[in-house]
């Protein structure tokens, strides 16, 4: 979060414009998918990118992590081989994309493809923190850049929202009829014939132009045409967390009780095995209601959705030394609590703030709002405050 005002909602409703955000979310969201028009509205979605800051990313950037930057021609990658050459950098000569290549390449016909840009141009990523906040969802943001054209992607579905923006040129977009059951990773077909049965018939047809954004619910099967010249459009994947989370989240819950800790009866005496099946399923059934798991819910999707950079509220940086009082945090299922001495206080959503704090001998508020840029400021300074008033800290004020 940064110093000054939290810009998310106006760079939503700028993404979005002219369709609200109460009028998405009440009428496309997860439901059925929307073509924005750059006619219809001003908007800067078509500033986004441009074919300019590519080939300056391209020439700007050494390293980019694997598979952070492909080819592909005919809807097969282009061995990196291809497009790299060897370079001498400060730590030997390495095997580096070479942005002449690259560009070469592409006039033959390949489409590039970035992905997670939004590690590295800061519009984008400030779009993706608004759309995280908004989704409680993990958001990235992937280039597709060609420069004649070339074939269509294949036909598929995504398991996660797409927002799609057109920035330069042109691309034909069809949706299909049929719409698979809320996939996950690992549940997406990935025969191409099953997907061509599956998919049904063509229900929107799109032709994408610059500062068009298109937005795709999970599960909707999906290509996207050649147009026969250049196109460079961006794609944010949009990836909220979904009930399989929780079985990761009441692990830590449930190593807490004796009873889930005890081993299973013999399979072969039936009814004690399925007498303590029944223990465990009541066990779980109260966790998922405990306020434990909800707290635990709530700090992934924070961290999911991320709250940008911490910026130093003053010159003056508050310095915080601790105490010899005892403390500790503890997360129970009932919530997480914070023991400072003989007091005991709520420690809501900041329990990962709260514990690497008392682990500290020394701290400036700047650090532990950067380290848990996640959490509101409001949130952290109020946990601050706790601590100095319990006498877990001292603060001290720069020489």
């Amino acid at each position: 979060m940064t110093n000054g005002t939290d810009d998310s909602p106006s760079r939503l409703a700028n993404f979005l414009t002219p369709t609200s955000l109460d009028r998405f979310l009440s009428e496309y969201y997860d439901n059925v998918p929307l073509h924005v028009s750059a006619d219809d509205a001003a908007s800067d979605r078509q500033e986004l990118m441009d074919s300019a800051t590519v080939s300056a990313l391209l020439r700007n950037t050494v390293h980019w992590p694997e598979p952070g930057l492909k080819l592909v021609a005919n809807g097969q990658s282009i061995a990196s081989a291809h497009y790299h050459s060897l370079r001498e950098l400060a730590n030997g000569a390495q095997q580096v994309p070479n942005a002449d290549l690259i560009e070469g390449l592409m006039r033959m016909g390949a489409t590039l493809i970035i992905d997670g840009l939004e590690d590295r141009v800061p519009p984008l990523r400030r779009l993706c923190e608004a759309l995280g906040r908004q989704f409680a969802a993990k958001v990235g943001v992937n280039l597709y850049a060609s420069q004649s054209g070339v074939a269509g992607f294949a036909s598929h579905c995504d398991p996660h929202e797409v927002f799609a923006v057109q920035c330069e040129g042109e691309k034909v977009w069809r949706i299909y009829a049929n719409r698979a059951d809320r996939p996950v990773s690992g549940t997406i077909l990935r025969d191409q014939q099953a997907i061509d049965r599956a998919k049904g018939p063509v229900a929107y047809e799109i032709r994408m132009q610059p500062g068009d954004l298109l937005y795709i619910p999970r599960g909707y099967y999906h290509d996207a045409l050649a147009t026969g010249g250049s196109s460079l459009h961006l794609t944010f994947g949009v990836q909220p967390l979904y009930g399989l989370a929780i079985f990761d989240l009441l692990r830590d819950l449930a190593r807490n009780d004796t009873r889930i800790r005890a081993y299973f009866p013999s399979a072969n005496d039936g009814s004690r095995l399925e007498q303590h099946l029944d223990q465990i399923a009541e066990i779980v059934a109260d966790l998922i209601r405990k306020p434990g798991l909800r707290e635990d819910i709530a700090v992934k999707q924070r961290l999911l959705a991320g709250r940008g950079s911490a910026e130093p509220t003053s010159s003056s940086d508050r310095i915080f030394s601790r105490t010899g009082l005892r403390a500790h945090v503890e997360q129970p299922s009932s919530g997480s609590v914070l023991v400072l001495g003989g007091k005991r206080e709520p420690a809501g959503f900041l329990s990962d703030a709260a514990h690497w704090a008392l682990s500290q001998s020394s701290f400036t508020s700047f650090q532990i709002e950067a380290r848990f840029a996640h959490h509101p400021r409001g949130e952290v300074n109020a946990l601050l405050d706790l601590l100095l008033k319990h006498g877990a800290f001292v603060e001290q004020r720069p020489n």
